[in-house]
């Protein structure tokens, strides 16, 4: 953590950041965001796993503007397979999840700067009737009936150390990883059984829409008539390392399916829920007609990935200062983790 202290630091005050952007004129950066809520509604209801406030977003693109060329995903894959030339300081926008609030709060903010980005949606998820079980265990927690001592979590019982926010979050994060460990399907059962020691239900509170609702399909028509991008984020949002086979074909298939009879356009744009893929998955992605599937590998685009597995560097929800910003933009932060591990490897740090 020293280390990469210091190395920023020496970024900041050196002006390093500008050495490596002219050294790196082959890759192409692709961000990651999620859901994005004002700090308003955060104080209506506060989830306990952090969102981006709606301020640092309008300033992360406005800084992103300011050092990079902001192109569209359709113009990345086209300088990637080599049909235009790559053009320096490239960067592409993507937000997984398809969150109500990119709809309501990202897009418009992108229009304002004159900023391209593809949304990816887990079309099961459009009609309004499901949500995210990890939003529901949020929820849940911060809701649970008062007597409860213990959270019962499939056999797991995960006692209940306070009712103040601390306490809560701690909670969520161990309940979270209790689902976890039987598989991102059993999950949803799970959050199901846990919903039962809660006072309510996020499904019965369309209050809480702002940050854990979904678009519909009338948003993406929207969108995509002003010019936002949109691709699958499969039907469920399972990681697909977690099926088999034919589960997977049958997700990538289907999605591509549903999303072009909704809306009339070519679904070519794949984003693996959690970045998870394996040999099957793009396989598959490329039996069902994807031109280009998006990993969570933190690194830089390059013309010698695969189409198929292209690299998408993930931002924190949580403020970034500009040059933390630029340093996980530009592709350095990977540098700096490298730089570190090697560094701990060598002081012993690492077992």
């Amino acid at each position: 953590m020293l280390l990469r202290t210091f190395a920023i630091s020496a970024i900041r005050q050196l002006g390093l950041m500008e050495l490596w952007r002219s050294a790196k004129r082959s890759q192409i950066s692709v961000l990651t965001f999620h859901g994005v809520c004002s700090a308003a509604e955060l104080g209506q209801a506060s989830p306990l796993k952090p969102r981006l406030r709606l301020d640092d977003f309008a300033g992360y693109i406005d800084v992103l503007r300011r050092h990079f060329r902001l192109i569209s995903l359709t113009e990345a894959v086209e300088m990637l397979s080599g049909y235009k030339p790559l053009s320096a300081r490239s960067l592409v926008l993507t937000f997984d999840d398809g969150y109500l609030n990119n709809a309501t709060h990202v897009w418009p903010i992108l229009q304002q700067f004159n900023a391209p980005a593809v949304f990816f949606v887990p079309t099961g998820f459009m009609n309004g009737e499901r949500l995210f079980w990890s939003d529901r265990l949020d929820h849940a927690v911060r809701h649970l009936q008062p007597d409860l001592e213990v959270l019962p979590v499939d056999g797991i019982k995960l006692p209940i150390a306070g009712r103040d926010r601390a306490s809560l979050t701690r909670l969520f994060w161990q309940a979270r990883r209790a689902c976890l460990a039987y598989g991102w399907k059993q999950a949803e059962n799970a959050v199901s059984a846990i919903e039962l020691y809660a006072t309510s239900r996020l499904a019965d509170c369309p209050s809480e829409a702002h940050w854990a609702g979904f678009m519909n399909w009338s948003d993406i028509h929207q969108m995509s008539a002003q010019g936002a991008e949109f691709g699958s984020h499969t039907v469920r949002h399972i990681p697909l390392g977690e099926l088999s086979a034919p589960e997977i074909a049958s997700e990538l298939e289907e999605s591509r399916s549903q999303f072009e009879r909704k809306t009339g356009s070519v679904c070519w744009a794949l984003a693996y829920p959690r970045g998870n893929c394996n040999r099957q998955a793009v396989e598959a992605a490329l039996v069902a007609g994807y031109r280009c599937g998006l990993t969570t590998e933190e690194r830089p685009a390059m013309r010698n990935h695969s189409m198929l597995m292209l690299p998408r560097v993930g931002l924190p929800e949580r403020s970034l200062s500009q040059t933390d910003l630029l340093v996980r933009a530009t592709g350095l932060s990977r540098v700096l983790s490298d730089l570190h591990f090697r560094n701990d490897t060598q002081t012993g740090a690492c077992t």
